[in-house]
């Protein structure tokens, strides 16, 4: 929810850029998950690849960010 009040404020470059680095990390093209979610790396314990779970949620709240700019942006020319 955060994300998503934020992605109203399109002046912020600051904001712009962080928006930026999550679709590229969202839609890069690598795979960050394997096909049972999660990969275990036997010296560490702790899972080294995120889950599909946590990628589909990334997708998720970045384009939720841009149809709102987008959103937010079009009722201002409405008038047009």
């Amino acid at each position: 929810v955060c994300f998503i009040v934020l992605a109203t404020d399109i002046v912020d470059s600051e904001l712009q850029q962080l928006r930026r680095s999550r679709w590229d990390k969202a839609f890069s093209g690598e795979d960050h998950s394997n096909i049972h979610g999660s990969l275990q790396n036997e010296a560490d314990p702790s899972p080294t690849i995120e889950s599909e779970r946590q990628a589909i949620n990334r997708k998720a709240t970045i384009v939720i960010e841009h149809i709102i700019q987008a959103s937010d942006v079009a009722h201002t020319m409405q008038h047009w």
